[in-house]
């Protein structure tokens, strides 16, 4: 069983070759929090709280891709009656 959170997760599938793994765990807190505070994040949401989150890697793409299909995913689960 995987305990880890859904971004974790959907974030470590898509972002499988960063030249450095030291942004990742910064990107991951900041993506969490954001999403606990807006479940359903714009891109300039996004944007704003992830520019404090430099990456030499250029995987900014699928790090929003995975901010939202976390956030998809949580009203997915929320919405049938599961826990998030």
């Amino acid at each position: 069983m995987d305990l880890r959170h859904p971004l974790n997760r959907r974030f470590h599938r898509l972002n499988k070759r960063f030249a450095s793994s030291a942004p990742q765990s910064g990107q991951i807190l900041a993506a969490v929090a954001l999403l606990a505070q807006r479940p359903s994040p714009s891109d300039d949401d996004i944007d704003a709280v992830m520019s404090a989150n430099l990456c030499r890697c250029g995987t900014y793409p699928r790090i929003r891709r995975a901010i939202v299909h976390a956030a998809a995913l949580a009203r997915t689960t929320t919405d049938e009656g599961g826990a998030r």
